[in-house]
């Protein structure tokens, strides 16, 4: 499944600042868990605070999106209307730029948890990461009693089913709501791959510089070639990830960043080529029928 599979993330082991090691993690439980969900939020009903002009300050701009404040920097947004390059609530605090929203052309299907608490709820699938009593773990070790960041207890937990949504952000968080009530953080993925998004390590990637450069056209390329491919792999990758040593893991992301920042240029260029086959082809008939025109007088 795809999300938080998008390997722009990748690691970049090469002229790195000192960093934290990344948070860890439990390995992935066994994929029949999660009923082979997609994790991912609720494309229905989750919402961001997204920030319509960037000098807006982060508490601000919640204010605006959740305390009922009045002002025009920002605005509560469905997540399924997010694309590349939107800048969103990734905490109560800091501000994060989307990198990619996964689905967004998409309709899959996957098992959810609501986790309620008295001021509102969230929806995402088990396998997604959410900061939970002091931790970033998965949703599906959530409990009633538990605190959910910042400072919400869960009070109740139901499932069911919905279409999903998941933006992958700069930080690799994100303050998500449902359509009423406060925020939550969660990670923008799952756990097989949230280690690694919450770190430093992707601000220092080829295809996270690609993201800031031309956002619309890294959206269009993973709507067009990404997304089914991330859908098929992730299960597959999460599983490789776990069994194999980090150095190999380490040299894998690196390599996926350098194959997904070719795969760009190449998605770029022959977009363009195309466009203007498509031009040429265009002008050519055109010339024809006038000169079909021009014989029948």
């Amino acid at each position: 499944s795809g999300c938080g599979g998008f390997a722009f993330s990748a690691l970049t082991p090469t002229t790195m600042p000192p960093a934290k090691p990344p948070p860890s993690f439990p390995p992935p439980q066994p994929e029949d868990d999660d009923d082979d969900s997609d994790p991912c939020f609720s494309r229905e009903s989750t919402t961001v605070c997204r920030l319509t002009q960037k000098s807006a300050s982060p508490e601000r701009a919640y204010q605006v999106c959740f305390g009922g404040a009045a002002g025009q920097m920002a605005v509560r947004t469905l997540m399924s209307e997010l694309t590349a390059g939107d800048l969103i609530l990734s905490d109560e605090r800091s501000v994060a730029r989307v990198v990619v929203n996964q689905h967004l052309g998409a309709s899959q299907m996957s098992r959810m948890l609501t986790l309620h608490f008295e001021s509102g709820k969230i929806s995402l699938t088990p396998d997604h990461v959410v900061f939970l009593d002091g931790a970033y773990t998965a949703a599906r070790n959530a409990k009633v009693g538990s605190l959910l960041a910042p400072g919400r207890t869960i009070t109740a937990i139901t499932s069911g089913i919905d279409t999903v949504i998941n933006p992958v952000t700069t930080s690799g968080k994100v303050l998500a709501a449902d359509n009423t009530g406060l925020p939550v953080v969660a990670a923008s993925g799952n756990e097989w791959i949230a280690d690694v998004m919450l770190s430093r390590y992707p601000q220092y990637t080829l295809s996270f510089a690609l993201a800031a450069a031309y956002p619309a056209s890294v959206q269009s390329y993973y709507n067009v070639l990404l997304n089914a491919f991330f859908d098929s792999s992730v299960s597959a990758l999460a599983r490789l990830k776990v069994s194999m040593p980090t150095t190999i893991v380490a040299a894998t992301f690196v390599l996926a960043d350098v194959l997904l920042a070719i795969g760009f240029l190449l998605f770029g260029l022959f977009s363009h080529v195309g466009m203007f086959i498509a031009i040429a082809i265009a002008g050519g008939v055109s010339i024809f029928m006038q000169k079909k025109k021009a014989k029948a007088k």
